[in-house]
């Protein structure tokens, strides 16, 4: 497997590429042969993963002569010898040692986020909001006035799930105060919530009156939030699935979530009741905005802005986005994005592909771009497929965003760039979907699609190479 990029891996690159893997056959590779400029010398580095007592992997490696290489990691393999001092000899293993973790720098290190101050809740917010499943707590996000919290509630107790019964579970809706929380904040808040609540009282849900969906006082909307992924039974830590209720039917979905413990659903909201209860067209994610970002376990359609939409604005652009296609018509599998916004920390300006890409370098870790000074964003992975939206995604007779699809190209330096083309805003879902799981290519989709490399693959670019 050639070594791609313009720059010289770091050794944490190293041990992930060379991570430990498992065939369908449950076989390890443990060897690795690895090439560099020994190789004129006609050295390489023999590397092999050793268990301690404990079943805790350590990563050896030696330099030894090229020829003897492949023989001395399949006598490691076979269990011949049990490490490189013993078949090196002690002396000799010292003189030929390559340290792989002694090199690793803590700056660069994916997982290494800035520090953070703990999250500390709005003052005004009770020193106890949690969860519960004897009443009904609903935090609005923005500041609602007296008589539109007094319509909302009536609007709650008087619809759907107050099934007739004389003595209905207390409601209470704690008014926001001062300036409204994003999305990644939203993360933190329930997560501060989840902590102050007792095993007993947790349930599936949780709910807010949005600040983003809906407006502050005619039309407020209900979140329902919950740290289960839709659509399997796991539950994650820095991550909100959100489903915006019908305010009749937030009740009914209440009733419904009671029974959640922290790491098992034990009463699961069936899919029948949250097509009744939500917009399952409308689903979100949100994460957690103290911690790093891995795209490869955020399961939905990443959306990034490339400038600041004002709030109107912005609901247009979602509700174009959640239209149903021709073929999703019938269907019920419904939307759900991470809508990401607008994420330049100077938070103005028109922005293109380009420019995220270039933000998504600054915010690795692992990429020479990385610029810890730039953002508090970090990234251990990039988005394989995602969403960019410009001006031309508010264009009334045709909406339309940029879709971007991971370079296809099988080799563990993998994050070369992207492919990316102009979808009609209705069937971007779709088209992220057949991405996603591998049904369609870009080119396959649309006309006129274009490369956009990573900023080290210069070789590359200039021949604007792709693997067919």
């Amino acid at each position: 497997m050639p070594w791609i990029r313009d720059w010289w891996p770091s050794s944490d690159v190293i041990l992930e590429m060379c991570a430990l893997r498992t065939n369908r056959d449950g076989h390890e590779y443990k060897s690795f042969i690895l090439v560099d400029s020994g190789w004129d010398a006609a050295t390489v580095i023999a590397a092999h993963w050793f268990f301690d007592n404990d079943r805790k992997p350590h990563f050896a490696a030696a330099r030894v002569p090229t020829i003897l290489a492949n023989l001395l990691l399949t006598l490691l393999d076979r269990g011949a010898v049990g490490s490189f001092a013993e078949a090196l000899g002690e002396d000799g293993y010292e003189d030929a040692k390559v340290d792989f973790y002694r090199d690793l720098s803590p700056s660069r290190d994916a997982s290494a986020a800035p520090v953070t101050a703990p999250y500390e809740p709005p003052s005004f917010l009770p020193k106890n909001a949690k969860l519960s499943n004897s009443k009904l707590i609903i935090v609005a996000l923005r500041q609602l006035s007296e008589s539109t919290v007094l319509a909302l509630k009536a609007a709650i107790v008087g619809g759907d799930g107050a099934d007739g019964k004389p003595q209905q579970p207390e409601l209470e809706i704690i008014n926001w105060q001062g300036k409204p929380i994003r999305r990644p904040e939203l993360a933190e808040l329930y997560r501060w919530m989840d902590h102050n609540t007792t095993r007993d009282e947790r349930q599936e849900y949780a709910f807010f009156v949005d600040n983003v969906l809906g407006t502050a006082n005619s039309c407020p909307q209900i979140l329902a939030a919950t740290r289960k992924v839709h659509g399997q039974n796991i539950v994650v830590d820095d991550q909100l699935s959100l489903l915006p209720v019908a305010t009749n039917k937030t009740l009914k979905l209440w009733r419904a979530a009671v029974g959640y413990d922290s790491t098992v659903v034990t009463t699961e909201v069936d899919q029948e009741t949250e097509m009744e209860c939500g917009n399952i067209w409308r689903r979100e994610v949100a994460v957690d905005g103290a911690k790093s970002i891995d795209f490869e376990e955020i399961e939905c359609c990443p959306v990034f802005f490339l400038r600041p939409f004002a709030p109107q604005e912005e609901l247009q652009i979602r509700a174009n986005l959640s239209k149903k296609s021709a073929a999703e018509e019938g269907e019920d599998w419904g939307k759900e994005y991470l809508y990401a916004g607008y994420p330049w920390p100077d938070g103005t300006g028109q922005r293109a592909i380009q420019d995220l890409r270039d933000l998504f370098e600054k915010c690795d870790p692992r990429s020479p771009a990385f610029d810890d000074s730039y953002s508090t964003l970090r990234m251990t992975s990039y988005p394989r497929n995602f969403l960019a939206v410009d001006d031309r995604a508010l264009v009334a007779d045709e909406p339309r965003v940029i879709v971007a699809s991971n370079l296809g190209f099988h080799h563990p330096t993998n994050k070369l760039g992207w492919e990316y083309g102009l979808a009609n805003a209705e069937n971007a879902y779709l088209n992220w979907v057949n991405l996603d799981v591998g049904n369609m290519n870009l080119d396959e989709m649309m006309n006129d699609t274009q490369r956009l490399w990573l900023s080290d693959l210069t070789a590359f670019a200039k021949e604007d190479w792709v693997e067919r």
